[in-house]
């Protein structure tokens, strides 16, 4: 677990709300131009990290998939830089594996329904912040994942989240 008894530095907070501005930015920068939306990164769902050393953690989370069944998965992740200047903030890099229970029905007859178990290769990489004293942290990640059954696919998947440290 990250050491919260550091001083609070003003600088970096100022920093954390940059770079709010900078994801809102590229958020509203992919809804206009696409081909992501800010649907893509619409599940919702739960998260837990248990740390291994000071710079590797296993993550673990389910959640609803928007509607279209539900998704689990489980990751090694491991702290590849923590910024000189800007205490409580690092980039992460992982590898992972997923399972998707994919269930799509369409209105359309034409059309049949999709009910699938899908399974990924994960590697998300992100950044994330903790808010010095606090046992509170932010994170973002930007996840490819390899669907590897029942056939062969590429997906992006995205996450925006916070975590209580206990």
């Amino acid at each position: 677990m990250r050491n919260f008894d550091n001083p609070e530095n003003r600088w970096a907070n100022d920093r954390l709300e940059q770079f709010g501005s900078f994801i809102q930015h590229v958020l509203e920068r992919i809804k206009k131009e696409g081909p992501l939306s800010p649907e893509d990164f619409a599940q919702t769902g739960s998260t837990g990290r248990v740390m291994l050393t000071d710079a590797t953690a296993i993550d673990a989370g389910i959640g609803d998939a928007e509607g279209d069944g539900f998704y689990i998965y489980t990751d090694y992740k491991v702290d590849i830089y923590s910024f000189p200047d800007i205490e409580y903030l690092w980039l992460f890099s992982g590898v992972g594996f997923g399972f998707h229970k994919y269930k799509k029905e369409f209105d359309n007859p034409q059309k049949d329904d999709i009910d699938e178990n899908r399974t990924e290769i994960r590697v998300p990489f992100g950044i994330a912040y903790d808010f010095g004293k606090l046992p509170f942290g932010v994170f973002f990640e930007l996840i490819p994942a390899f669907q590897i059954s029942p056939d062969v696919d590429f997906h992006f998947r995205g996450v925006l989240g916070a975590r209580y440290y206990f």
